[in-house]
């Protein structure tokens, strides 16, 4: 993903970006001096490691943010569990698909100013 990201952004942005290549787990979150606006998922692709490596990083995200999963289709389940997850806790969000299997889920401020018309993953 960092590749293709690579060839799209500003090498200044993936500079800044302060990417992590470790087990979301692993994170202390006390060294991370802010919240992330955009968090890329692409790791072990089981559900539960997608699953769990978002809900590891959910203290350290914006309630504002976006969460992309690469290689979605291979993690559709975890997609879906988050969906589930983010309606139980009553956090608004907006599912999309794009291309190169990519999943973007918006959460709150996202949603409510973006132009697409996006909806929870039926």
């Amino acid at each position: 993903m960092i590749e293709g990201l690579e060839q799209v952004l500003p090498e200044v942005v993936l500079l800044s970006s302060g990417r992590l290549t470790l087990d979301a787990a692993e994170v202390c979150h006390a060294d991370i001096g802010a919240r992330a606006d955009l968090v890329m998922i692409d790791g072990e692709h089981t559900t539960v490691a997608a699953f769990s490596d978002v809900m590891s990083l959910l203290p350290i995200i914006a309630a504002d943010a976006v969460i992309c999963f690469h290689d979605a289709n291979l993690v559709a389940d975890a997609i879906r569990n988050l969906e589930r997850f983010f309606t139980y806790a009553s956090i608004e969000f907006a599912t999309v698909f794009l291309r190169d299997n990519v999943c973007a889920i918006g959460c709150v401020g996202w949603r409510s100013t973006s132009p697409l018309s996006l909806a929870p993953l039926e």
